[in-house]
C-alpha cells in the first residue's frame, strides 16, 4: 500500500477516484507497462497464433478481433476500465459502449459497422460478446 501511495501525485485528494485529470490519463499511458497504444493499422493475426485460431474457429474478421480485444482489455489490465470511464465521461462505466469500441477501432463508417453487434453477428451469435442493454449497447457481459 505504501508503494502505491508513493506513486500517487495527490493521495490526500478527497475526490480521488471520482475523476481523472488529463495529467492522470497521461501517467496511465506513460508508466512502465503503460497503455501507450500504437497507431491503429489494419492487421491480421499471425498464422498459428491463438488469435488466428480464434478468428478461424469463430469466423471473426480483423475488426471483430479488434472489438473483442477492446472489450477484454479491462479484464486484462484494470487501467483500461479507468480510461474507458474517462472516455465515456462516466467513471462508473468501466466497460466500453459499442459506440466507444467502434470509435477506438476506427473503422471507416463506424455507424455502418454497428451490425458487428447484431444478434446474428459472429461476436454475439458465438457467445463472445453479450449486449445487455439494446437501447445503449455495450460490449461483453456488461
Amino acid at each position: 500500500m505504501a508503494g502505491w501511495r508513493a506513486g500517487d501525485p495527490d493521495p490526500g485528494d478527497p475526490y480521488r477516484g471520482q475523476y481523472l485529470t488529463p495529467e492522470a490519463v497521461a501517467r496511465l499511458r506513460e508508466e512502465p507497462g503503460g497503455l501507450g497504444v500504437p497507431p491503429h493499422e489494419p492487421w491480421e493475426p499471425p498464422a498459428g497464433s491463438v488469435l488466428g485460431r480464434l478468428a478461424r474457429r469463430f469466423g471473426l474478421s480483423p475488426l471483430d478481433l479488434d472489438l473483442l480485444l477492446v472489450a477484454l482489455a479491462p479484464d486484462i489490465d484494470a487501467r483500461f476500465g479507468r480510461l474507458y470511464g474517462y472516455l465515456s465521461d462516466d467513471l462508473a462505466r468501466r466497460r466500453p459502449t459499442v459506440a466507444l469500441a467502434l470509435e477506438l477501432c476506427r473503422p471507416a463508417g463506424a455507424v455502418a459497422t454497428r451490425f458487428r453487434f447484431a444478434p446474428g453477428a459472429p461476436l454475439v451469435a458465438r457467445g463472445l460478446v453479450e449486449v445487455r442493454e439494446p437501447e445503449r449497447p455495450r460490449c461483453p457481459g456488461w
